[in-house]
């Protein structure tokens, strides 16, 4: 069925957000390139309770994400990318908000200059949908940095939301990301 693997994309995200929390994503990479650095590693440890994590469209992904990060102690925000069509789409967003306690914001712009980590769910029939393509900017994932905020985007949705992949290196080597995972990538 269509919602079959809602939980598995969810706990996907939560394990790459544990992976960045306990240092294991770069340490996966730094062993593959045979440079392991235990105290290298040990240096970007952070502890996930109140760090804020803001998801990009609230549908069946989004609000199970929302309530595993709010157990574990994380805030969370959202902003749903699309129009409202009508009240009760409005409604929907609203109780999914109230029962997830994630706090809805007004804009994609507002979601990115308050977040910590980012993670994007906005559906699609497949990974190279062109609805939202461009949805995420380079614009939006500088807003990241600042304010001591930790700059982790997540794109468990589709390759063709977000720039590609020298814009997104530049980012993170110009340190407006701190770290970029994604399970998708242009054709």
């Amino acid at each position: 069925g269509t919602h079959e693997n809602t939980d598995q994309v969810a706990d996907h995200v939560m394990s790459i957000i544990y992976g960045f929390a306990t240092g294991t994503t770069g340490g996966a990479v730094t062993t593959r390139q045979s440079r392991w650095r235990k105290r290298e590693i040990g240096d970007h440890n952070f502890d996930i309770r109140d760090k804020r994590l803001g998801i990009l469209g609230l549908g069946r992904i989004g609000r199970r994400l929302a309530g595993i990060a709010k157990s574990v102690g994380l805030q969370v925000a959202f902003f749903n990318d699309r129009t409202p069509k009508h009240r009760a789409y409005d409604d929907k967003l609203a109780k999914a908000a109230k029962y997830t306690g994630a706090m809805r914001l007004s804009s994609k712009e507002e979601l990115f200059d308050w977040a910590d980590i980012v993670t994007v769910h906005t559906g699609g029939t497949n990974c190279f949908d062109e609805s939202n393509e461009g949805l995420v900017t380079v614009d939006d994932l500088r807003r990241m940095k600042g304010d001591g905020r930790l700059g982790i985007f997540i794109n468990d949705d589709r390759a063709n939301l977000v720039p590609g992949s020298e814009e997104i290196q530049g980012l993170l080597d110009e340190g407006f990301l701190n770290g970029y995972a994604a399970d998708v990538f242009p054709k």
